[in-house]
């Protein structure tokens, strides 16, 4: 009996050392994302003049920013900085990237007709 268990015990022993065999591999985090810049708050009162665009459903608040407008189907405000677009649920609300931008802000701010 026991001359049939060595080279079962030795068969484990010798695959136990293999390098690879057994380990546990662990993969680092993902780096964290970089911060993006966020624009500071408007302030002011009273609060913008609306004044519609080409676009149905969006409009422009130029008296305070030229980048600055309302998409009423979404009930948001967007903003155009630092090369990208921000969202924020009043005009003088704290700005954080939207998960989606309008469709006529997607190719960055519209331009009026002249």
């Amino acid at each position: 009996m026991r001359a049939r268990c060595f080279p079962a015990v030795w068969g484990f022993w010798l695959l136990a050392c293999m390098p690879g065999s057994f380990g546990i591999w662990v993969e680092p985090p993902p780096p964290p994302a970089p911060e993006l810049p966020l624009p500071a708050r408007f302030e002011g009162d009273p609060p913008p003049r609306l004044e519609p665009t080409r676009f149905p459903g969006l409009a422009a608040a130029a008296s305070v920013d030229p980048t600055l407008y309302y998409y009423e189907p979404f009930e948001r405000w967007y903003r155009y900085a630092f090369n990208r677009w921000y969202e924020a649920f009043a005009w003088d609300g704290h700005w954080f990237p939207p998960e989606r931008v309008p469709g006529p802000l997607e190719d960055g701010p519209p331009t009026q007709p002249p």
